[in-house]
């Protein structure tokens, strides 16, 4: 069973599963999420929340770092490795090598502590909005898109021959060259 909060007034907006021990920094960060209209989840350590992520699959996890049985950081590894659910970290202690981590880990943002709850909440919608849009994004025809790489890359490899070729003449006046050139010349 997974606690959720109840919506304080209108139609969801979203799931958000919020994973954070500390339950006395919680309670703000959770009334304005529900009075914005978004359902909230709720799990106190990093195994509870991975278990969360897989049975709820919220639309968007704001993550602690500092968990027990299971750390922040190795929650948004695995996270990353089956999922593409935006990931907002939460560090207690602002230092530059938590956000790096956390950024290489896959995580959207890394947020120090303290924040206002109000600016966290406006960065919800955004990083919501933007996962919604790379769902459908990611919804091509494959086939189709690989194809077009394909041709683009193509193009790509020919205007760079030719451009190639028009530096050789620039950088050697006098001197026959043409597309094989260059392309021998740039493939030694």
């Amino acid at each position: 069973m997974i606690n959720g909060s109840t919506l304080r007034h209108g139609s969801v907006q979203g799931t958000i599963l919020l994973v954070e021990q500390d339950v006395t920094r919680t309670g703000s960060l959770i009334t304005g999420l529900q009075d914005r209209g978004f359902r909230v989840l709720h799990a106190t350590d990093g195994r509870q929340g991975l278990r969360y992520v897989r049975a709820a699959q919220p639309d968007l996890v704001l993550l602690d770092v500092m968990l027990p049985q299971v750390d922040g950081f190795a929650v948004c590894r695995t996270l990353r490795e089956e999922s593409v659910v935006p990931i907002i970290m939460l560090s207690a202690n602002g230092h530059a090598e938590d956000r790096v981590r956390g950024l290489e880990l896959g995580a959207d943002d890394v947020v120090a502590r303290p924040f206002d709850p109000c600016e966290l909440i406006a960065q919800v919608q955004p990083s919501i909005a933007d996962s919604a849009g790379q769902a459908g994004r990611n919804a091509l025809d494959l086939a189709g898109y690989s194809c077009w790489l394909r041709c683009i890359g193509d193009l790509l490899s020919t205007l760079q021959l030719a451009f190639i070729a028009k530096l050789e003449v620039f950088m050697r006046p006098g001197m026959r060259t043409n597309r094989g050139l260059a392309c021998r010349r740039l493939l030694r």
